[in-house]
């Protein structure tokens, strides 16, 4: 079950029902603890987890949590895509579109509806 979950160094998961998640909490940290790992870091919006994980002091400490690539707010439940300045250029070389684009990461293909437009004026010049 964890393996599905596990990306590099995070695991990230979705529960339909509040019971299955804190079933999956104590498991998943019963497992890593016996493999000699430590899952030190939990955010979820389920208010009964973050009080656990809180009392086992395993809660994350911020508010915001980064998920590959995106921020996503426990508190409301939503996904936000940080956005960055592009500073303008006088020159608008293949060079530096290709630049703008390559610093954007988004394995999971959200932002495509977006990004796509700037690989074809790549494609296209």
């Amino acid at each position: 079950m964890i393996a599905r979950d596990l990306y590099i160094d995070n695991v990230i998961s979705s529960f339909h029902r509040e019971d299955d998640l804190l079933n999956y909490f104590r498991y998943s940290r019963d497992l890593m603890t016996q493999a000699g790992f430590n899952l030190c870091s939990w955010s979820s919006n389920s208010t009964k987890l973050r009080n656990i994980a809180n009392t086992e002091g395993v809660q994350d400490a911020d508010s915001h949590t980064k998920i590959l690539g995106l921020m996503w707010d426990p508190d409301v439940d939503v996904m936000k895509f940080v956005t960055r300045t592009i500073e303008p250029s006088s020159a608008s070389a293949k060079r530096t579109i290709l630049q703008q684009t390559s610093r954007i990461y988004d394995p999971l293909g959200i932002l495509s509806p977006v990004t796509v437009r700037a690989k074809i004026l790549i494609q296209d010049w």
